[in-house]
């Protein structure tokens, strides 16, 4: 489930974003000082990271989606260009390390 873009960040001056460490493809949003300043910003930043954590428990089921989906990619690309199958078994175990 996508959420709407929160309040605080109409201003790429009130946050920054970082990869998260669990989940590096995903990004981690922090409020910069000017951001901290600001009670709508705050609150805007606090009610969406609520949001993000009721919806938390959708997130391992949507990267076991996304992650079966590119290795289908992985391997429909691998067989259009020719590879062959230990090429394409070693891009998916890349893929894999990833994860881990």
């Amino acid at each position: 489930m996508l959420l709407d873009m929160p309040y605080y960040m109409e201003n790429e001056d009130w946050y920054y974003s970082v990869p998260d460490k669990e989940c590096p493809w995903l990004q981690k949003d922090y409020l910069t000082e000017l951001g901290k300043s600001i009670p709508e910003v705050v609150k805007s930043y606090e009610d969406y990271q609520k949001q993000r954590i009721s919806n938390n428990y959708n997130l391992q089921s949507t990267t076991d989606d996304l992650l079966q989906g590119a290795i289908e990619v992985i391997r429909e690309r691998g067989k259009k260009a020719g590879k062959t199958d230990e090429e394409i078994e070693k891009e998916i175990e890349e893929l894999l390390k990833l994860e881990d």
